[in-house]
């Protein structure tokens, strides 16, 4: 069977060594009580073992910050993680999912970065298109972050025009690997394929809110290294490497 080729261009991501053993979700929402992930300490556990069964080694947790006036303290996430990663041995970052109405609120990006890196996730509105978002974008590259904006393939109002222009712009692209399992609907399952066909795709990350996500996340890996998907959109290791460095170049 002849398998398909889908657009590539390496970025800073060359030179570094994947491991083919672990795997790296840089977007999920794991810690307990802080936003609509897991409830309950014994339900954070389980997400963190359904992980590590996934073949996780390292777990962003993107909190929700939906708003300027309602964001969890990082000094409390930093607290969770660790008594989760104590408790099963999955390592995890702490950062955010920045919703984009909580910059038009006045709320400082910079304090909201993955880990100590200079990588912010946002997501913008899955109903309303915010028409000024993508300036928001690029007054945080001109602040020296840089933005990855979450899955993109939700967002009906974005085409492949829009996230072209974006992505030349600098700013990354992470698709969920549950959209691929059809878990948002047909449109978005289809539009994520046509995503990565264009090589309009930084990364491919879980998006995970319960345990069970992660064999959704585990089976959707499967089909898309099976159809030629090229294996650094799945295992971000030069991202993961600045986020756990601290890097702030």
């Amino acid at each position: 069977m002849k398998c398909t080729c889908y657009p590539y261009t390496p970025s800073s991501r060359a030179g570094f060594i994947i491991s083919p053993l672990a795997l790296i979700d840089l977007h999920c929402h794991l810690l307990p009580g802080v936003d609509d992930g897991p409830e309950t300490t014994a339900q954070s556990m389980d997400m963190a073992r359904a992980a590590l069964a996934a073949g996780i080694d390292t777990a962003v947790a993107t909190t929700h910050a939906l708003d300027a006036n309602s964001v969890p303290e990082r000094a409390r996430l930093e607290n969770l993680a660790q008594s989760i990663e104590q408790a099963t041995g999955l390592k995890i970052v702490v950062g955010y999912e920045l919703h984009i109405l909580a910059l038009a609120e006045g709320l400082d990006p910079s304090g909201y970065t993955i880990g100590n890196s200079r990588f912010v996730l946002v997501e913008f509105s899955l109903v309303n298109k915010l028409e000024t978002g993508k300036e928001y974008l690029f007054d945080m590259m001109r602040a020296g972050l840089k933005p990855i904006l979450a899955h993109p393939e939700r967002y009906h109002y974005a085409d492949s025009r829009c996230l072209r222009e974006l992505r030349a712009e600098g700013v990354m692209l992470q698709i969920n690997s549950r959209s691929f399992a059809g878990d948002y609907g047909k449109p978005v399952k289809n539009k994520a394929w046509d995503l990565v066909k264009q090589g309009l795709v930084d990364f491919i990350a879980s998006d995970a809110h319960r345990a069970q996500h992660y064999e959704t996340h585990r089976s959707a890996l499967k089909q898309l290294r099976n159809k030629g998907v090229p294996v650094d959109l799945l295992q971000p290791i030069s991202i993961i490497q600045q986020v756990l460095k601290g890097e702030q170049t």
